[in-house]
């Protein structure tokens, strides 16, 4: 694969993250926010989108106004997981580590 076709490959899957897997993990944030858990399932797909993330922003270098998109994906991610968590022992009665 050349540097161009490289090139469009890449530009392809950020168009699809921005167009498709960013509003699943806003909406996910907002339902997290909101006191929801998450499902084991969306457990999972988080921890698979966190590490294509990952492999993404280790490539952004050729776009790198894109960079900055995937950092707040990556950031939005901790924040969805760190809130859930919360959320599940407030359901179950815990209190919150000191």
């Amino acid at each position: 694969m050349n540097g161009k076709d490289h090139a469009g490959v890449s530009q392809a899957i950020l168009t699809e993250f921005v167009e498709h897997e960013l509003p699943l993990l806003e909406r996910t944030h907002r339902e997290v926010e909101a006191g929801q858990v998450l499902s084991p399932g969306e457990i999972e797909m988080l921890g698979v989108r966190l590490g294509e993330l990952q492999e993404w922003y280790s490539v952004a270098y050729q776009f790198p106004e894109h960079k900055h998109l995937l950092a707040q994906a990556i950031e939005m991610i901790d924040q969805i997981t760190t809130r859930a968590v919360e959320n599940a022992r407030q359901q179950a009665g815990q209190q919150p580590p000191v």
